[in-house]
């Protein structure tokens, strides 16, 4: 920290800049085909310090999205302007790519549209849960590499009904799907 009192003058402060580090790779799906429109983010997981900061109220950590990108028609993705450190990285299927495609009939893309994806969000190195993944080191100016396979997931229907405490139907209620779990709550 450079502190100055009113009126004084400091000559010789150097500033040391950091090269900022960079991730790139391809996504493929399950047949080795490049995948466009694939969401790479780019999380990371708090500091002790970092922890400290966000108080007791900050009861689980949890992993912040510090920079993202796509893939383009070549299935290949490059995040720039990282700061030095450990990362873990997350693909996810947009399905922006359906929207172009006029092979698919009507029906399954439907089927598809409504549904959601069919291929299962993957942390690298190409597992399911956050507690499998590796992190990347970035060093300052470094490219780092890493490549995601997909994999496709079976595509469900879930329906059911939700009840108020009281045993009667709920009102102004929602459900919505996170890490395949689901959980119920009051709407606003």
């Amino acid at each position: 920290m450079l502190s100055l009192t009113s009126g004084q003058t400091v000559d010789d402060v150097m500033f040391r800049l950091v090269r900022a580090g960079v991730i790139v790779g391809k996504v493929v799906d399950d047949t080795g085909e490049p995948m466009m429109g694939v969401n790479v983010s780019v999380l990371h997981k708090p500091s002790e310090e970092e922890l400290e900061e966000a108080g007791p109220r900050r009861r689980k950590v949890e992993l912040t999205m510090v920079s993202g990108g796509s893939t383009d028609d070549r299935g290949e993705y490059r995040i720039f302007n990282l700061t030095p450190g450990e990362y873990y990285l997350k693909a996810t299927e947009t399905g922006e790519w359906w929207a172009g495609v006029t092979t698919m009939s009507g029906g399954d893309w439907q089927l598809i549209h409504e549904l959601g994806s069919s291929f299962a969000p993957i942390y690298y190195p190409g597992v399911l849960q956050l507690d499998l993944a590796q992190t990347i080191t970035i060093s300052a100016g470094e490219d780092a590499q890493a490549d995601f396979a997909m994999r496709k997931i079976k595509m469900v229907e879930v329906a059911g009904r939700v009840i108020g405490p009281d045993g009667g139907p709920a009102s102004r209620a929602y459900s919505s799907s996170a890490r395949q779990a689901w959980t119920i709550g009051a709407a606003n």
